[in-house]
């Protein structure tokens, strides 16, 4: 059974989707009217034209893709709307016990029912120049499908550290635990035991690379880089590792490298 929003605790905060600000929304409305009477008005004068000059059928012929242009144009404005309105609907409150989320669907999740969180950072550049910077996470539930966080929600970062803050510290001791005991504790396509890293290739196999063989793991660039001792370089995207901190934090807590 999902948990209940009162058994879920108070609130502490609501991070909602980005809305449209009021001068874009203007703008849009401007716009969309501009574009659906422009064609239905220059489709009525051709009407009034050809119907003058032709008669009624080169009236019709003359005006109708005007009209399908304004009709056309009225649906785009509808639709852009809507997705406005669908937008506002969206978003993510943080409870003292858990998450209640409203993207796609509804979904509520106790602290204990979720597994992990990736973060990353993404980039749009031109000629090399950072034009935007756009954060983005996936959270983890132990039985649903993973779920996008992306960069319309407002003050995504923040919202990741209150999930950060509650569910690091409940996953540390159990992994630290299990690591000792010689178990297997899996980060997407990164997972580690007390001998032994194991990085998923390409074909999806597990490769094993021995910490004795491992000079160095860091964070470069939105990359989580594993050098060798030949200074050969194993990169992926820290957006792909679920709880990024928490294997950064065991290895240097439990692995000498």
């Amino acid at each position: 059974m999902p948990p209940s929003p009162k058994s879920l605790g108070p609130q502490v905060a609501d991070y909602r989707s980005r809305p449209f600000s009021r001068r874009s929304s203007k703008a849009v409305l401007i716009l969309g009217v501009l574009a659906v009477l422009a064609p239905l008005f220059y489709g009525l004068y051709r009407a009034q034209y050809a119907a003058a000059k032709y008669g009624p059928v080169a009236a019709q012929h003359w005006s109708r893709p005007w009209y399908l242009l304004s009709g056309l144009a009225f649906l785009v404005l509808c639709l852009v709307l809507l997705i406005g309105l669908v937008r506002g609907q969206r978003y993510v409150a943080v409870h003292k016990y858990g998450l209640r989320i409203r993207l796609s669907r509804r979904k509520q999740y106790a602290w204990a029912d979720l597994s992990g969180v990736s973060t990353g950072v993404v980039q749009t550049r031109l000629f090399g120049t950072a034009l935007r910077t756009q954060h983005q996470a996936v959270l983890y539930p132990t039985v649903d499908p993973p779920v996008k966080l992306d960069n319309l929600l407002e003050d995504l970062p923040e919202l990741l550290t209150r999930i950060k803050a509650n569910l690091y510290p409940r996953l540390l001791p159990s992994m630290r635990q299990a690591f000792k005991e010689g178990k297997t504790l899996y980060f997407g396509p990164v997972a580690i035991r007390r001998d032994e890293l194991l990085v998923e290739d390409h074909d999806g196999k597990s490769r094993p690379i021995p910490w004795s063989e491992i000079d160095s793991i860091n964070v470069q660039a939105g990359m989580l880089v594993i050098t060798n001792q030949k200074k050969a370089k194993i990169r992926l995207p820290v957006a792909r590792v679920p709880n990024l901190e928490l294997l950064l934090q065991i290895i240097q807590s439990g692995v000498t490298v």
